[in-house]
């Protein structure tokens, strides 16, 4: 176990926090968790794919903020093959919400 512990330790020292904020991150997540429409897990996952695309940036004056840490922040454009209208459409789906099999092209 302590071999484990000490590589998670060093891969943590190389992670790029500004290219990956992690308060980001962990918001994002809750929103996930706690999203009630189809819209707010829609718009949630989409952030949170732009995260992935490393497309978030802190910017005091950004249209979205952390939950636990009121960080503002911006999403850029992501890669068309992460996420398009197509993906957005379906993210945002009541079927999708409800977790109905869909059929995404």
């Amino acid at each position: 176990m302590t071999m484990l512990v000490s590589l998670l330790h060093e891969y943590a020292k190389a992670f790029d926090d500004e290219t990956y904020p992690t308060e980001v991150y962990f918001s994002l997540l809750s929103e996930v968790r706690e999203a009630r429409t189809p819209e707010e897990l829609g718009n949630a996952l989409c952030l949170a794919l732009a995260w992935k695309d490393g497309k978030v940036r802190v910017d005091a004056s950004g249209p979205f903020t952390a939950k636990f840490s009121n960080t503002r922040y911006r999403a850029e454009r992501t890669k068309p093959h992460t996420l398009n209208d197509e993906h957005a459409k379906t993210l945002t789906s009541s079927a999708f919400l409800n977790g109905q099999p869909m059929c995404v092209r």
